[in-house]
């Protein structure tokens, strides 16, 4: 069940939508790393907005380890569900490092070999 307006969870993820497609753009020439998974959860919609995975992470850069997490909006919960279920049993992914900022990190889904093709689908 969805809460809130349907215009809240539209905006909100359109939104978070651009938002990852433009830092997507952003890191595209950042060092890749591989980085172990944390942790793949839903997020429940709350007062407003749109569903979410949150996805945390760790990564190693210049012999320092850093944490970074994205959330992932999607309009349907089974889609997040679904979404959040790939990540079960994956102990690495790669994320993206800005070499000029490495506390700053992007986990791409066309990085991840296991998520090509079934991220797709999920947003089909």
């Amino acid at each position: 069940m969805l809460s809130g307006s349907v215009v809240d969870i539209i905006i909100d993820f359109l939104a978070r939508t651009v938002g990852r497609w433009i830092k997507s753009i952003r890191s595209r020439d950042w060092i890749r790393v591989h980085a172990t998974l944390n942790g793949a959860a839903t997020k429940p919609d709350n007062l407003w907005g749109c569903h979410k995975v949150v996805v945390s992470y760790t990564y190693g850069f210049r012999d320092r380890l850093y944490a970074g997490s994205f959330k992932e909006p999607f309009l349907s919960r089974q889609s997040c569900d679904d979404y959040a279920a790939i990540f079960q049993g994956m102990p690495q992914l790669v994320v993206r490092v800005n070499p000029d900022n490495p506390a700053d990190s992007f986990m791409g889904n066309s990085d991840q070999k296991f998520a090509v093709g079934i991220v797709s689908q999920l947003r089909s």
